[in-house]
C-alpha cells in the first residue's frame, strides 16, 4: 500500500526530530497508478538518502524483512521496528529520544509506546496503568530494541522465526525476558495506528 506508507513516512520526517535512517524494505514488486517501480517511487519522494529502499525480490514475510534488516542494515545501538499502517503526530517531535533514553538502564532490552488500535497495556485507554510500567509482551506495530539485546537472544543472528505467520513480537518479548531484559511501555509515547 504505497499511499499507506508515504502517508507513514512524511508522518515520521516532517514531524519527528532525531538523527535516524529509514530503511523501507519492499516485500515484493509493487507499482502506483502511473506504472512507475514501487522502489523508484518512495526513493523520489524524499531527499536522496533519507529514505532508503531495499527490494527483496520476492515476499518474505514480515519476519524475513525484519531479519534482513537487523543483519544487513542496523549500524546503531538500536532500531525501531515499524509497521506501514502508523501516523506520527505533529506534538511529539521528540517520540524516538523520549523512548530510546530508557535504553541507559542495561536491563532495558525494547520499549514500545501506546496507540489506539493496540491490544493489551499499550492501548491507549487503559488509563489505570503508570505512565512507564513493564510489560511482558510488547506488540510489534511498532517496538524499540536495543541492538545489544537482540543480538543476545539470536539464533545464527536471526532473532525473528521466518516459519512463524506472524507472532515475532511474541517471540521477542519472550526471548528478551528469558535473557533478563525488561520491557517497558512509555505511554506519555503515541502513536497512531490505522490497524
Amino acid at each position: 500500500n504505497a499511499d499507506q506508507l508515504v502517508c507513514c513516512l512524511k508522518s515520521l520526517t516532517r514531524n519527528i526530530e532525531y538523527p535516524y535512517t529509514i530503511h523501507v524494505i519492499n516485500n515484493g514488486d509493487v507499482v502506483d497508478n502511473q506504472g512507475v517501480g514501487f522502489d523508484e517511487y518512495i526513493n523520489g519522494l524524499f531527499p536522496e538518502g533519507l529514505v532508503n529502499v531495499h527490494n527483496m525480490g520476492e515476499n518474505k514475510g514480515w519476519e524475513g524483512a525484519l531479519n534482513y534488516a537487523y543483519k544487513e542494515l542496523v549500524e546503531s545501538p538500536y532500531m525501531m521496528a515499524l509497521n506501514d499502517d502508523v501516523v506520527f503526530i505533529p506534538w511529539h517531535r521528540t517520540f524516538i529520544r523520549q523512548m530510546a533514553e530508557y535504553f541507559q538502564f542495561e536491563d532495558v532490552g525494547a520499549i514500545g509506546p501506546v496507540s489506539n488500535v493496540v491490544m493489551g497495556s499499550q492501548n491507549f485507554v487503559n488509563h489505570e496503568m503508570p505512565m512507564i510500567h513493564k510489560t511482558s509482551l510488547l506488540i510489534g506495530f511498532c517496538c524499540l530494541y536495543k541492538v545489544e539485546a537482540l543480538r543476545k537472544i539470536s539464533v545464527d543472528e536471526t532473532p525473528w522465526d521466518e516459519s512463524l505467520p506472524g507472532g515475532d513480537d511474541f517471540d521477542i518479548s519472550i526471548r528478551l525476558e528469558k535473557a533478563g531484559y525488561n520491557l517497558l511501555v512509555d505511554r506519555s509515547a503515541y502513536l497512531h495506528h490505522i490497524g
